[in-house]
């Protein structure tokens, strides 16, 4: 895909958290958080990663940042297996890839001005002499739009979309080449959601930078992504560019999603298909596809064997056994 080798390789990525127990008794069962998740991701690429709360979408972005550690599986970035390096190797990788996270609020320390929280990190990383860290500073603020003034106040002095901005100049303070966004917009008013995205899509052009975003909002993932990953239940249920899967979904969950998105016209037709019940627990999901019981079209094959990612072509797959197009079995 793309001509080029993987910037980002997520293989086989697992993560079970345990329940109960404690320090002489056994757990009685595990979280299934994510469940064995394989994917890609290219130089200069948007990849989304979509689903409902629970899908354990978020987990994938805390594990390819060692925030917290993978049960199995290995994440190689830039040809480094992330999963086998110490603390003080991990640190200098994660230079080069950078969060932004969902509550610009939060993730700011409300006792830090702009330009302390900045030169701390600056600092840190040694990314610059102490002589020159106010032009840095300067040269950050102008990058995501906010004036230089800014750094000499503090977060609760700014509006959502500029503590959100802020949080984007602390990310790039490092120079990563890669930037995990978590919900990067959701808290933010609509109007300023759309400021954010084409300042993330500014930034990516002028600094060559890759995304993965994670998002519930399809409409979100729609305007910034080049491709889709589905997540049900800890598992990837479908892939493919992001035209193929808004004009073309394969797996009903997807369906379910698109036909969800509210449509902003009073005539329209009810949902063409819409998930029954609730999820499963990712403590006991049940055999076979984890989506058959909220699934129209499921057949005792689908309650009893788990289906792979089916090729549905070059770019698409989708692990489904009713509308599987060919037998071949793959992995994204």
């Amino acid at each position: 895909m793309n001509g080029k080798e993987p910037y980002l390789k997520v293989d086989n990525l697992t993560k079970y958290y345990p329940v109960g127990g404690g320090l002489f008794t056994k757990a009685r069962g595990y979280v299934r958080a994510v469940d064995h998740v394989s994917f890609n991701v290219y130089p200069g690429e948007t990849v989304s990663l979509v689903g409902e709360s629970g899908s354990g979408k978020t987990t994938v972005a805390r594990l390819i940042l060692r925030l917290v550690e993978p049960t199995e599986g290995s994440i190689v970035f830039n040809g480094v297996d992330l999963t086998t390096l110490k603390s003080g190797e991990l640190r200098n990788i994660r230079r080069k890839i950078q969060i932004i996270f969902q509550d610009p609020y939060s993730s700011l320390n409300p006792r830090m001005t702009v330009y302390s929280m900045l030169a701390e990190v600056l600092l840190v990383h040694r990314i610059i002499s102490r002589e020159k860290i106010t032009e840095h500073i300067e040269y950050l603020l102008q990058l995501v739009g906010l004036n230089t003034d800014a750094m000499y106040r503090y977060p609760h002095e700014f509006s959502g979309g500029q503590r959100q901005r802020i949080g984007i100049a602390r990310a790039l303070a490092v120079n990563p080449s890669l930037l995990v966004a978590d919900e990067p917009v959701s808290a933010l008013d609509v109007s300023v959601q759309a400021q954010i995205l084409n300042l993330l899509m500014e930034l990516q052009e002028k600094l060559h930078l890759t995304y993965l975003i994670i998002s519930h909002d399809l409409g979100v993932v729609r305007h910034i992504s080049d491709r889709v990953l589905v997540m049900y239940l800890g598992k990837i249920v479908e892939e493919a560019p992001t035209d193929i899967l808004f004009d073309s979904p394969n797996h009903p969950y997807t369906k379910a999603l698109l036909s969800a998105i509210p449509k902003p016209d009073p005539s329209a037709t009810l949902p063409k298909l819409l998930a029954q019940g609730e999820p499963p627990s990712p403590v006991n999901p049940p055999p076979g596809c984890s989506f058959h019981p909220r699934c129209p079209y499921a057949t005792e094959q689908c309650k009893n064997e788990t289906p792979p990612l089916f090729r549905i072509s070059e770019t698409h797959r989708s692990a489904c056994w009713v509308f599987a197009n060919t037998p071949e079995k793959t992995t994204v």
